[in-house]
């Protein structure tokens, strides 16, 4: 005699509402890394174009004086 598997309801919406809520946290979590990737590039785009005019405004002036400019960076 083969025996009879049941499962319950409440069993059965507990696992969806338990799938569901970890697709939409996996979906959160995708979205909030997206966010954040944008805004990284943004930054190093906006870093790189910083460096470039700083190159280029720092040879106009050595072009105007005649003296060499170099960076410096300093602790305090």
């Amino acid at each position: 005699m083969a025996k009879k598997v049941s499962i319950s309801i409440n069993a059965l919406v507990a696992g969806m509402v338990l799938i569901g809520g970890c697709i939409g946290a996996i979906a959160y979590q995708n979205i909030l890394y997206s966010r954040l990737f944008q805004e990284y590039v943004d930054i190093k785009w906006h870093d790189s174009n910083t460096e470039a005019n700083l190159v280029y405004v720092r040879k106009k002036l050595e072009k105007c004086t005649g003296e060499t400019y170099t960076t410096t960076e300093s602790g305090s």
